[in-house]
């Protein structure tokens, strides 16, 4: 067969083509994997075979999909038998080693294909060493007679089921469902009475288990000493009493009477374990094609962008695979782990027992698979009912010595994916245990002051002096920087205390096993061993020396036993939940704590009140009224199927309290809860330390991990447990609560948190104790249950569905993707479940609405090409961001970017062939003819079909996203998208005054102000501008006038999109541009201060552009302006001692307040009046705010009653009256004049005291622009140098390079053309006549000559190319450029656009 498969790995590109024969044999392999529906997820999902790491074979893809994959990267290596695919690989060793696949076998009947598969199981099962031609022995007979059961029919005329197929799937269905035997026998019964008499179906439990007995696995029956001293086992077998205790072996009893008295023995022994060899068991991987393959995992996968995704990518794995390279060298040699925990199998009311099973797990198997079920062998059940505790190695002597012996020989083991033998080894990697537990694998003890397996002898722990028990506060400042200020805090940990001293580090396994040698610590195997350890133990941590001590590698581990994650996660949040709630005897915060609480720290607010004798009430405690709205909170709760059970149930509303809560919801409140739930009632100095040991455990507990993020964690915990121990008193911290500084560093070393922690073995633990059918023999009904399944689960890897990475049943609230008809929904919408209850309709808030559209981007597979595009994007533009800064920006951005992106594309795409992502083109097959567009698929034409389809996904994304439809989108193929037919048209505009489109907000201004510099509303329109500024920064633009006239016309369309107006087009642009340089110099300026205060830079500009702009900050020159500047602001103008000038406006301008006075008192103010009513308190006209202000009033009075007085003798009239207060009567001079002068308004142009208004009360400070030219150039450039800049950066646009044009060459054939207009008026004016069409060589020819041509006279003759309006330089020509001396006269660059 493999002859015939060669054209997998040959003749796939010809000449440089690919070959379409060998894209016939691709679509004949495409045809057969569909034709398995078994192997076809969602009815064209097939699992893609390329080389890319993420699929090969692992991955399910659409067929169109899988083709391109193969077309571009070719078959994984040795994929000869198609086993992923529906062939069914075939290896009879029983006669011959053949490959029989189901392509060959079609033609034949199906009872002998099914016959053939469950040979192979029994081949399988019986392992390489069996042959069918040799005289068999008795424990070969068992094999033989399932060979002739499986080719026997059920009855006579059934090609479905053979007597052992029936016998193993029933089987199957008994362990599955967990029937008892009874049933069993009684279902039996009942399917004898369906069938022909002559049929046979095993008639009971008992013969099924006798057909089949086969299969199952191995186990011995090892007796023990009552008093868990020793195992009779190994040379001590055949004794008959306990070497240590002299207990009896055997039970026994006295008869007979007088002198004829007598010792019988009874049948068993005081007590057994049962002991199951994992040899077999490790074998039996290998011997299945459904595991073989995963073995290997481990070893074939890559670790990807440095993360740790499973324990092979981590620092212990390879640094044991350095130690022991004659090890590592054969991937197929099996690491383990082991776990142990004891659970009581009669309840909490029941008669009190302690059973203790030991399981191993291999840890060669993809993540997937790891700590399965299926996977999870069972090797030691240690005997009840007491708790073996320290003893528990004597038990474990049977699995020591089959590992010593895996590790130093092996086992001989055929890999059926090989079709190899080869020789075997294991190697124990550690443990996994809870605390209580960790003491007995070590033996170090985990109670008391040295309780911590990582500090040992170099703990800080103390006994408090009230309630007696341990304290590990302040215990973690050793683990922090040498110079961190908590180090030297005398005052918020134990008073009068500097830490000085480090940690020492984590000892080494020969830094152990070296103390242990010289202490003399014994095995408790050993004789002496309860004397000599007792008197040890008592000087140190040490209790026993680990039967672990034994294996030969065991030293070399950088980790040997683990710290559980789970447990010491649900202790934590126990202690804070408890104490936070005051729950009685469970709060950390008693009274005995409040009168220790001052004997080590110094927080006298927190003692006791001498009068009342109470005790004040503590800041990170919860009233009765907040403990209330928290819990009906956590009531009301709602969590996604499966993803927590119901803490509602656990909530009990009169005692303010919850109960009941398994670790997994103590796990998820911790992680996803607490941090929301506390986050009202508690002051942040509390509050935040808590969300920090919530986040530790969050991003701890994450299923990849990189060496920086636990590096990253490994400094943190320690300042978070200081952060704790500022708040809580010493009580509040236990072993619990110290152990999480260590955690960071296990993950460090040994890899995810999820592969050495203990929910799966506690799930494990549970279907165990479901096994036990006959309480009165515990051990043996788990025993029987446990072989049982083993071979139920065998033998459902050869049933016709059998796959171990497939469930088994139907989840809740499933729903196949088969049943799913409309082929046309998108993916996301094709949901694995149903809805719950009946339906109802509401409208989604705005934030509900955007949470939603943004969960639909990011988890669409039709969007996923855009995601990457997006990313790469930001990843140039940042090159050091990590993926978190990522995943933020993705989320904030990627919405914007993608309408935006796909509206440019489809816009642009109509008639020139623009590709999107993964696509080749839409509707044309070819390249486009204009300008080359990046990020670019793959190249393969899919056809005019599948780029239909692209666009149609699109538009339908388009109409479901959109907040709003004009007659420019995209409905189908004839009709255009908005600003295709021009860049700065208006959506739904009949004319460039009056916008149509009724779902925008309007932007207006005020009328009534003469010269308005912001829109309304301001707020909104405020944000829109921020966010059109984040999306356009510029090198260049470090402020507003910075910015050249296409960036500025460029923000104008932005903003276009999203307001109409009512009013006139060009008034609305002027007042948008005065807005818009206002809010930009704001933008600009946080964007400066976060980097000079905090140096932190601001992600939302480019890094190129932050650069620039950090260079211009830090310019010497710079800093000097900006000081001076600042320094005018704050300058005293009245003279020193004046402070700064202050008014009463409020927000107001100038120009309202003159507007309300004139509405007010019924005339316009005077500058003098005006100025009285904004500058004095409560306007009352004599309290000045300042001393600047009564200054300038007093010189202004003091000028008034000079000119009246001037004026009086002048006229030789009465002045009586005549002075300049509010109150007289108009003063026959010009008060508005005396006031300019009083306050020298010449020095700038908004006069002192009237702000705003001033070109109100004084016209000859407005601009003056139609004032007569003095040159041809004067009023357009104020030197010919500026003349000569505009001109090349006209040239610079018309010869923009490629990645210029690749942005929005529209835009650049727009602008261009704008921009020679513009030139081209603007030469004409000044006497240089040419067509605009000829501008760019005219420009290249003669730039240099305009530099030096003389100045032709004032008004020269317009010529046939000129307007004669234009020729006329003394007619005033409104100034379109941005850099023009009035941006309210800024020229309608869109009217040129829309023409």
């Amino acid at each position: 067969m493999e002859a015939d498969r060669e054209w997998m790995y040959e003749g796939r590109i010809v000449n440089g083509m690919f070959s379409n024969k060998w894209g016939d044999k691709v679509d004949e392999f495409v045809a057969f994997a569909l034709r398995h529906p078994e192997c076809v997820n969602g009815g064209t999902a097939i699992r893609c075979p390329c080389t890319l790491v993420k699929c090969q074979n692992k991955k399910f893809l659409n067929v169109e999909t899988v083709k391109v994959h193969l077309y571009k990267n070719g078959f994984v290596p040795d994929y000869y038998v198609w086993i992923y695919h529906g062939e069914k690989e075939v290896h009879q060793r029983c006669s011959r080693s053949v490959r029989v696949s189901v392509s060959e076998t079609d033609q034949m009947v199906s009872d002998n294909m099914n016959h053939t598969t469950y040979h192979r199981m029994v081949c399988d099962a019986a392992g390489p060493e069996f042959n069918p031609d040799e005289e068999p022995n008795a424990e070969a007979r068992n094999f033989y007679d399932m060979i002739r059961a499986g080719d026997k029919p059920l009855y006579e005329g059934n090609s479905k089921h053979t007597q052992l197929s029936a016998a193993v799937r029933m089987l199957e269905i008994k362990c599955r469902h967990k029937c008892s035997q009874a049933w069993f026998d009684d279902m039996s019964n009942f399917i004898q009475e369906l069938l022909p008499p002559d049929n046979l179906m095993p008639l009971d439990f008992y013969s099924t288990k006798k057909l089949v007995r086969g299969l199952g696995l191995p186990v011995q029956v090892i007796h023990c000493c009552a008093n868990n001293c020793m195992i009779y086992w190994g040379d001590d077998s055949d004794l008959n009493s306990c070497k240590k205790c002299g207990h009896a072996r055997y039970k026994q009893t006295v008869r007979g009477s007088g002198n004829r008295l007598y010792i019988r023995k009874l049948k068993g022994p005081y007590k057994k374990m049962h002991y199951f060899p994992i040899t077999p068991r490790l074998q039996r991987l290998y011997a299945s094609t459904a595991t073989a393959n995963e073995m290997r995992w481990h070893s074939e996968h890559h670790m990807e962008d440095g993360k740790m995704c499973h324990p092979s990518d981590a620092p212990a794995w390879k640094h044991f695979d350095g130690c022991f390279p004659d090890f590592s060298s054969e991937v197929r040699n099996v690491r383990l782990g082991l776990f142990a925990d004891g659970f009581q199998p009669f309840g909490q009311s029941g008669q009190q027992y302690s059973l203790w099973p030991v399981v191993v797990t291999p840890y060669n198997l993809p993540p997937d698979l790891y700590m399965k079920e299926e996977f999870m062998f069972l090797t030691v059940l240690v005997p009840g009912p007491t708790n073996p505790k320290g003893k528990i190695d004597v038990f474990l002597q049977p699995l020591i010595a089959e590992l010593k012996s895996l590790w130093g020989v092996g086992v001989q083991t055929y890999d059926i994916s090989k079709r190899q033998n080869f020789q075997m080894r294991a190697a124990l990697m550690w443990t996994i245990n809870d605390f209580p537990a960790y003491s007995m694998m070590s033996g170090w003890s985990t109670a008391g002051m040295l309780a911590c397996p990582h500090c040992m002898e170099d703990s800080d722990a103390f006994r408090l002096i009230k309630s007696g028990k341990q304290s590990w506060f302040d215990n973690h400042r050793k683990f922090l920087p040498i110079n961190h200020p908590y180090r030297r805090n005398t005052k918020d940990f134990i008073k009068n205390r500097k830490v000085t001293k480090q940690f020492p580090g984590v000892r080494s396994g020969d830094e152990i096993l070296q103390d242990l040698n010289n202490r003399g610590l014994r095995k408790v195997m050993d004789v002496d061993a309860k004397v000599v350890n007792a008197a040890i133990s008592k000087t140190c941590g040490w209790n026993k020396r680990s039967i672990f001590w034994d294996l030969p590698y065991w030293r070399e581990h950088l980790l040997r036993h683990n710290l559980d994650v789970m447990h010491i996660e649900k202790n934590v949040f126990d202690n804070i939940f408890n104490t936070v709630f005051n729950i009685p005897g469970k709060t950390k915060d008693t009274y005995k704590s409040r009168d220790e609480l001052n004997k080590y720290c110094r927080r006298p607010q927190f003692a006791q009140n001498l009068v009342t004798s109470k005790y004040p009430d503590v800041p990170f405690v919860l009233n009765k009224s907040q403990k209330k709205d928290v819990l009906e909170w956590v009531k009301k709760l709602r969590f996604p199927d499966g993803y927590a059970s119901n803490l509602g149930r656990c909530v009990d509303a009169k005692k303010l309290k919850m109960f009941g809560m398994k670790s997994h919801d103590c796990h998820v409140f911790m992680q996803r809860l607490l941090p929301i739930a506390l986050r009202e009632f508690l002051p942040n100095r509390i509050w935040e330390p808590l969300t920090e040991i919530s986040l530790f455990f969050k991003q701890l507990t994450s299923s990849s991990l990189t060496d920086e993020e636990l590096r990253n964690l490994d400094e943190q915990i320690p300042v978070i447990l200081c952060n704790l121990e500022k708040i809580f008193p010493p009580s509040f911290f236990d072993s619990m609560e110290h152990l999480p500084v260590h955690l960071a560093y296990e993950a460090r070393i040994a890899g995810p948190v999820h592969y050495r922690w203990m929910y799966p073995p506690e799930r494990y633990l549970r279907k165990i104790k479901h096994k036990i059918m006959n309480k009165a023999q515990v051990e043996g009904s788990i025993s029987i249950g446990y072989i049982m399944d083993e071979a139920a689960k065998f033998a459902s890897f050869y049933f016709k569905e059998g796959d171990p990475t497939l469930p088994l049943k139907e989840k809740r609230n499933e729903v196949y993707l088969d049943d799913i008809v409309d082929d046309d929904m998108f993916e996301i919408f094709k949901p694995p479940g149903k809805a719950i209850g009946a339906e109802g309709k509401r409208y989604l808030a705005d934030n509900e609405y955007t949470a939603a559209h943004l969960y639909i981007l990011m988890n669409c597979p039709e969007v996923q090409p855009f995601i990457d595009v997006f990313i790469t994007e930001k990843r140039r533009q940042f090159p050091n961001l990590n993926d978190e800064v990522v995943n933020v920006v993705t989320e904030q951005e990627f919405p914007s970017w993608f309408e935006k992106y796909v509206h440019n594309r489809m816009a642009r795409g109509r008639g020139r062939g623009s590709t999107l992502p993964g696509r080749t083109s839409f509707g044309t097959g070819s390249q486009a003819s204009g300008m080359p567009d990046p990020g670019r698929g793959s190249g393969v034409d899919e056809g005019p079909q599948q780029t239909e389809d692209v666009v149609n996904v699109l538009q339908q994304h388009h109409q479901q996203t959109s907040p709003h439809h004009g007659p420019g989108i995209v409905m189908n193929d004839r009709e255009t998208w908005e600003g295709e037919e021009g860049e700065d048209a208006d959506v739904g505009e009949t004319s460039p005054e009056h916008p149509t489109e009724e779902s925008l907000p309007i932007a207006q201004f005020d009328p009534t102000i003469d010269n308005p510099t912001k829109l309304e509303p301001s707020g909104s329109i405020s944000r829109v501008l921020r966010t059109i500024f984040r999306k356009s920064f510029k090198p260049h633009g470090h402020n507003w006038k910075s910015l050249t006239d296409r960036d500025r016309l460029m923000i104008w369309r932005e903003f276009k999109k999203a307001y109409r107006w009512t009013q006139t087009k060009e008034a609305v642009k002027r007042v948008f541009y005065k807005h818009a340089a206002s809010r930009y110099k704001d933008t600009v300026y946080e964007v400066k201060d976060k980097w000079l205060k905090k140096k932190e830079q601001d992600l939302s500009v480019p890094n190129h552009v932050f650069q620039e702009w950090r260079r211009r900050w830090e310019d010497p020159d710079y800093s000097k302006r900006c000081e001076k500047q600042s320094g005018n602001r704050r300058s005293e103008r009245a003279g020193e001692g004046s402070g700064m000038s202050t008014h009463t406006c409020g927000s107001r301008s100038m120009r309202e307040h003159e507007r309300a006075l004139t509405l007010k008192e019924g005339k316009k103010p005077s500058a003098p009046r005006l100025f009285r009513y904004t500058h004095t308190k409560g306007h009352d006209d004599q309290t000045f705010v300042d001393q600047r202000s009564r200054a300038a009033n007093a010189r202004y009075e003091e000028m008034l009653a000079a000119a009246t007085q001037a004026y009086c003798q002048s006229t030789s009239g009465s002045c009586d009256g005549a002075t300049g207060s509010s109150q007289s009567s108009a003063p026959p001079v010009d008060t508005n004049q005396i006031w300019y002068e009083a306050v020298d308004g010449k020095e700038k142009m908004p006069v002192y005291g009237v702000g705003s208004s001033t070109s109100s009360f004084y016209s000859h400070r407005r601009p003056d622009y139609s004032a007569p030219s003095s040159g041809p150039f004067s009023n357009l450039f104020s030197t010919m140098e500026d003349f000569q800049d505009a001109v090349r950066n006209a040239i610079q646009y018309q010869l923009a390079d490629t990645e210029r044009r690749m942005i929005d060459y529209e835009d650049d054939r727009d602008e261009l053309r704008l921009r020679f207009d513009w030139l081209a008026k603007k030469c004409q004016e000044g006497g240089l006549h040419f067509n605009p069409d000829d501008l760019p060589q005219i420009v290249r020819r003669n730039v240099p000559a305009i530099a030096s041509t003389p100045a032709p006279a004032a008004t020269p003759t317009a010529t046939a190319s000129g307007s004669a309006a234009a020729a006329d330089s003394s007619t005033p020509v409104p100034d379109i450029s941005p850099y023009g001396p009035d941006t309210s006269q800024h020229h309608d660059d869109d009217a040129r656009l829309d023409d």
